[in-house]
């Protein structure tokens, strides 16, 4: 062998390298859908999530690369997300490129829709902003007790402390694990707002008649209502997520709800007493003001059952809607009456003191303040998908 044949040799074993390695790099061709329901897997193979369904036939694709027999392809989905997936060979057919050419093929298919991102997005992380429907609190507490005693044919004394809440604001964050495709575990915290009560008042009104027809006299009084109210729902629930294949995904969720919570409110309410005066010859009748508060601790456990919404604006980022009522305790707590003494409210000099046997028949003639933890929470905010 002389050296021409040789080099000749070479050169030709080198164009077969570089061809053998230019016919293996990935050339882009046109695959046309030719079935009906055909989908995209998010991964190559039946056990990959699927990102697009229902695709139409005749929808057209670019793919420069083949795994097995999944064609890769990019497309963008009905929100402009760039997404890669693939689409078995059977569903498709390479459009000759003599046709193409000559402008037969149909449009390349830009996506037609949404991604089932919920499919392949084990955890959540939600933030949202709501309103707990109804009051906390019953509207008011009331206080009434009628007596008589010598020359006073009678006397009526009417209370009334208003302290209704408004519905608070709320303001929540969720977190949840998808331990299956659509099945998961949510932890969840909703703090409602604290609520003030400076708006509130306390009203109070004493009627009292002599005898020997001297007629009726009138007088009243009334103080505000301090305090503030603040819960905090602590909830573990399981969650269910109703497959759609769209943009909107349901989902429904149960279960167990701590509460943390307090309720401090305080006022002053009248309460009146006759006597005679030092010289024996005047009978006379005052109110005193005295004070009444409620510190109540609203630890305590329920159960809670709800639904919502996600709209996927892109793989990773849903707008969440959701609502969720919770059964809570209910609790009828008395109005502590202060023990003391105190000044009369128009006869200077005049004391009355409260001991506990007082303060316990006052205490007695105030109707319960009511609180139920029970409400309805409707919110929205943001989900974000990883």
């Amino acid at each position: 062998m002389n050296i021409r044949n040789i080099r000749t040799g070479a050169v030709l074993g080198l164009f077969v390298i570089l061809g053998s390695l230019l016919a293996g790099q990935a050339t882009e061709v046109k695959i046309k859908v030719i079935v009906e329901n055909a989908s995209i897997r998010v991964k190559p193979g039946i056990d990959g999530a699927v990102l697009e369904d229902k695709i139409p036939v005749g929808a057209v694709y670019l793919s420069s690369k083949k795994e097995g027999e999944w064609y890769e392809v990019r497309f963008r989905s009905r929100v402009g997300v760039q997404l890669t997936g693939y689409i078995h060979e059977m569903y498709v057919e390479v459009i000759d490129e003599d046709a193409a050419k000559a402008g037969q093929q149909p449009p390349i298919f830009k996506g037609m829709g949404p991604v089932r991102v919920q499919e392949v997005k084990p955890f959540e992380m939600g933030l949202i902003f709501g309103l707990s429907a109804g009051s906390f609190m019953s509207p008011s507490s009331t206080y009434s007790d009628t007596w008589a005693w010598s020359e006073l044919e009678s006397v009526s004394e009417a209370g009334t402390i208003s302290h209704k809440l408004g519905n608070p604001l709320a303001l929540g964050f969720s977190f949840t694990y998808y331990f299956r495709e659509n099945v998961g575990f949510r932890l969840s915290v909703d703090y409602n707002l604290k609520q003030n009560l400076a708006d509130a008042k306390s009203a109070y009104q004493i009627d009292w008649t002599w005898t020997l027809g001297r007629g009726s006299f009138h007088d009243e009084g009334d103080w505000p209502v301090k305090g503030d109210f603040w819960l905090v729902p602590i909830s573990a629930n399981l969650i269910y997520k109703i497959p759609t294949g769209g943009i909107f995904a349901p989902y429904l969720t149960a279960g167990m709800t701590a509460y943390l919570g307090r309720a401090n409110i305080e006022t002053s309410l009248g309460y009146s007493n006759s006597w005679i005066s030092s010289d024996g010859k005047t009978q006379l009748i005052d109110f005193f003001i005295i004070p009444v508060k409620v510190e109540k601790d609203l630890t305590t456990a329920g159960v809670n059952v709800g639904a919502g919404l996600d709209v996927l604006l892109s793989p990773n980022i849903a707008l969440n809607i959701d609502g969720v009522y919770y059964w809570g305790s209910s609790y009828s707590d008395d109005w502590p009456v202060t023990e003391g003494t105190y000044p009369a409210s128009y006869y200077t000099g005049t004391t009355l003191t409260i001991d506990w046997m007082q303060a316990s028949d006052f205490k007695a003639k105030i109707t319960k303040l009511s609180i139920k933890l029970s409400s309805f929470r409707i919110a929205a905010g943001l989900k974000i998908l990883f």
